[in-house]
């Protein structure tokens, strides 16, 4: 930034000067103010003046005001003529953590807080609304971060434009981004066929061409397209209903001795079945969506979980850390606790 009026009171005078600086900028539409100037470069100003800028070794820690100009983008102001860039099958999806800089959003007016906070929840308004797009807000709970959002949609560029835009929605150096995942969602390789499932079937008595294997057939792809889509086109459930939100990444191990990948096709799916017969037990309690990382994250998978109480979340998790496939063969990241809110209820918990 250059050329920009700063007014400070020195001695019982007020000095102004045309000054180009290195600071943080804390500023909206006309108003705003600085906390800690490093002054770099003083152009066009008296030498009193410049001195006395340059005191205490050329930091000094004061409230200035700024006269410029600054209006924080919204959706429109940043269409993009760029080709999408969508995947084979799927959505991208974005895991975003902040820390709200409270010391810098205490020296905005109170008419700007204002105007930053109804910026935000428009925004988020405006990103609801692109098509097959969800975004999810939440207040996380710990220090680990204050505010965070999920995003699912199929362009890799508008999951990237509204990912910065977010990042700037209450203006700039307001949030500090603490964590973030990309993932995409996809279908798991350790699904039943149809033709595993017939030789279940045959197993269990039931012949092919009799009524009752046509109707378990039927029954069975009907099971199957509902469980791809919740998988590959997920639709995220209501904040009232499921408020508790926990999010972790994980990968599967590659020891010597305990390497997921160097096990058979075979093995592997039988494990993962046994893996997910524990899942469902909490079907009604907790919704899991797993997304995959390999290749766009530090770590294979991201799991989202939604739930009712902080109970389920905690009873899932501990138990599957007793089934093999947890306890020998996976990594975890950390773990992040929110709950689910609207913009005016998140801001209001933020002191924003």
């Amino acid at each position: 930034m250059s050329a920009i009026l700063v007014t400070r009171e020195i001695s019982g005078s007020c000095l102004s000067a045309e000054i180009a600086v290195d600071a943080l900028v804390i500023a909206v539409e006309g108003a705003g103010y600085i906390l800690g100037i490093f002054v770099g470069y003083i152009s066009h100003i008296e030498e009193n003046v410049k001195s006395a800028l340059f005191e205490c070794n050329g930091f000094f820690h004061c409230v200035a005001k700024i006269s410029i100009l600054f209006t924080i983008p919204s959706m429109s102001d940043t269409s993009t003529s760029l080709s999408p860039i969508l995947p084979t099958e799927g959505l991208h999806v974005v895991h975003l953590f902040y820390r709200v800089e409270q010391e810098a959003w205490q020296y905005l007016e109170s008419a700007d807080r204002r105007k930053r906070r109804d910026q935000l929840a428009k925004l988020v308004r405006e990103m609801q609304g692109l098509p097959g797009t969800q975004l999810l807000p939440y207040s996380v709970v710990s220090p680990k971060a204050d505010l965070g959002f999920m995003l699912l949609t199929p362009d890799l560029q508008v999951a990237d434009r509204c990912s910065k835009l977010l990042g700037e929605a209450l203006g700039a150096g307001m949030l500090t981004p603490v964590f973030s995942w990309l993932s995409m969602t996809e279908r798991s390789e350790y699904t039943t066929s149809e033709e595993e499932y017939s030789t279940e079937l045959k197993q269990e008595g039931v012949e092919p061409g009799t009524p009752e294997f046509t109707n378990k057939i039927a029954e069975f792809h009907d099971r199957m397209e509902k469980y791809m889509r919740r998988r590959v086109f997920p639709e995220l459930p209501e904040a009232q209903e499921w408020p508790v939100f926990c999010f972790y990444p994980m990968s599967k191990r590659r020891q010597h001795q305990l390497n997921w990948y160097a096990l058979p096709f075979e093995d592997r799916k039988r494990l993962m079945g046994g893996h997910a017969k524990i899942g469902r037990t909490y079907s009604g309690r907790v919704l899991q969506l797993i997304t995959g990382s390999t290749g766009l994250d530090d770590m294979e998978w991201g799991v989202t979980l939604f739930a009712k109480t902080t109970s389920e979340i905690k009873a899932i998790v501990y138990e599957m850390r007793f089934d093999v496939v947890s306890s020998h063969y996976a990594e975890f990241g950390e773990f992040f606790i929110g709950i689910r809110m609207d913009i005016p209820d998140l801001c209001n918990r933020l002191n924003l």
